[in-house]
């Protein structure tokens, strides 16, 4: 295990070097004492008021740090194998005396202290609550404790996603449907055993819980105090075994995984079924082809994939289901409540994201390639590039993206006309930002993470990064200008509805101004320098795609 430390100092000096690492750390010590101001200020008091916000700020920071722990433990290591094995560096490595379980624990290690590094700056905040009131230490303990296991579980999710895939889309793609699957399904499963006719109580049950990363987290929640610390405690080290049996198959397999031709096994042959599913056999590839390049190159690049086009429909067509379901489950008022309209906010994310990936995957694949400098020969100029890029993701998102806000549409008019719209004001007010900041987002997004990917970036961190610029970061900051501004029209008396307007403008103002303001900065540097990145460095845009 002595090995281990040399491909710990290697990645941990290729992070060092990143201003990202330095700017998201920075980043995360700024939010935690916005989320600390803002507690306190909403509570305010001594005392009784002061317990109850430094229990609110340990609810919020433990959920959050619990989410940016499985989130960014599957992007961290979902591409630690498969760039190795596009470089060809991931061979060389075991030319030395290193195992798989040196390179295994050396990319975990390196990518664990990279993320506990940026979820320290949050601590101090998360002790606060023990100063005032309201959180006992061994609470603190095992949220700390839920952390480190929620992290090293997600970290083995995305070696073991890019154990199986080299693209990074895919891997990150495998390793959050491990992360969805082990936490969404133990879940159903109480639900199906406690809702049967004669079931017994939830406690009986609660042992089809312990592979869900959830559970740890639980106790943040004062009304999850049924659920016992020994159960906790179970679930970590049920979770722990399930970590290390992860990376001993991904330390095993990693030593054969590099090795190119040879006698086809089940991999080769699953992943040529999975190829023949999503482009066709050869003739269907060739009667698809020339349909395609009539409409453009790069509209053919894009476009390839058989069923590609259907995705966004299963996605919108599924949040629809689920709004069903909750308005059978709990009844058509409350289906209009805040909770539900999460869940559409949810998939407006989802699919927003899904704009900058459509528009920047094939620009990613081209570039690490070299393609795409070959392509610039052509006829094919930048403009034209960026104009069928364009054209091929609102193909591909337009009419999905129409239906999405129809339904939007449709719960606000619900909640216009139910006579109790005060009540429901929240929900209603969520579906109009949804509405409002769609099609903004989208463009921002684009721009945004087609610059990101034209500097060389893997399209992964270009989507994180258009995501973290053009919609969290203004989000929380609009979010607290919002609730300054309320509470400054609160003071001067004005009335409950204009103060929920004053707020939500004021949000959907600074969001605007501020993803403008990116967008068009980074739409200026795509169209004067698109030929310039991509003739002038493409040679390190594999090294720099790990960055």
């Amino acid at each position: 295990m002595n090995n281990v430390w040399p491909i710990l100092e290697r990645e941990l000096r290729a992070a060092s070097r990143r201003p990202a690492t330095w700017r998201v750390r920075l980043g995360t010590g700024i939010v935690g004492a916005l989320a600390t101001g803002v507690c306190f200020w909403f509570y305010g008091g001594m005392g009784g008021a002061a317990m109850a916000a430094g229990s609110a700020l340990f609810t919020t920071l433990g959920i959050a740090c619990g989410a940016w722990a499985m989130i960014a433990g599957c992007q961290r290591t979902a591409d630690g194998i498969g760039r190795e094995r596009r470089e060809g560096t991931l061979g060389l490595l075991f030319l030395t005396d290193l195992s798989g379980w040196d390179v295994v624990l050396g990319k975990v290690a390196a990518a664990g202290c990279e993320i506990a590094y940026q979820m320290l700056a949050l601590v101090p905040m998360m002790a606060i609550p023990l100063l005032v009131g309201g959180v006992t230490p061994g609470a603190l303990a095992l949220l700390l404790l839920a952390l480190a296991n929620g992290l090293l579980l997600a970290l083995s999710f995305g070696l073991l996603g890019s154990l199986w895939s080299r693209d990074p889309r895919q891997a990150v793609g495998l390793a959050t449907s491990f992360a969805l699957a082990s936490t969404c399904f133990p879940w159903a499963l109480l639900g199906y055993l406690t809702s049967r006719e004669g079931a017994g109580p939830m406690q009986d049950y609660l042992t089809v819980l312990l592979p869900s990363p959830v559970l740890p987290f639980l106790v943040v929640l004062p009304s999850m105090s049924f659920v016992p610390v020994g159960m906790v405690l179970a679930a970590v080290a049920w979770q722990t075994l399930m970590s290390t049996a992860i990376l001993w198959y991904t330390a095993r397999e990693v030593r054969s995984v590099w090795r190119m031709g040879g006698k086809r096994g089940w991999k080769a042959r699953w992943r040529d079924f999975v190829d023949g599913l999503r482009f066709g056999n050869p003739a269907e590839r060739a009667r698809r082809r020339p349909a395609l390049l009539d409409a453009g190159a790069w509209i053919w690049l894009s476009r390839r994939e058989r069923w590609k086009h259907l995705l966004p429909w299963i996605l919108v067509v599924s949040l629809i289901a689920i709004e069903v379901w909750i308005g059978v489950s709990v009844g058509a008022y409350s289906s209009m409540g805040a909770v539900s309209a999460a869940v559409p906010m949810v998939f407006h994310w989802l699919l927003r994201m899904w704009v900058a990936a459509e528009c920047v995957v094939t620009l990613g694949e081209q570039r690490s390639s070299g393609a795409l400098e070959l392509l610039l020969t052509t006829p094919l100029v930048p403009r034209e590039i960026l104009r069928q890029q364009e054209k091929a993701a609102l193909a591909m998102l337009a009419w999905p993206w129409a239906l999405l806000v129809a339904n939007d549409l449709f719960f606000v008019g619900r909640i216009a006309w139910s006579g109790d719209a005060d009540n429901l004001r929240i929900a209603l007010w969520m579906h109009l930002c949804a509405v409002l900041t769609g099609p903004h987002h989208a463009w921002a997004m684009r721009w945004t993470a087609t610059w990101h990917v034209l500097s060389g970036k893997a399209v992964n961190f270009a989507v994180g990064r258009a995501m973290n610029g053009v919609m969290f970061i203004p989000g929380a900051v609009g979010g607290a200008l919002a609730f300054a501004a309320t509470q400054m029209a609160e003071n001067r008396e004005i009335q409950h509805v204009h103060r929920a307007v004053i707020g939500a403008v004021v949000w959907i103002a600074v969001q605007t101004l501020w993803s403008s303001w990116l967008a068009i900065g980074n739409r200026r540097r795509v169209l004067a320098g698109f030929q310039e990145k991509v003739t002038s460095d493409t040679g390190s845009a594999a090294s720099a795609a790990a960055h």
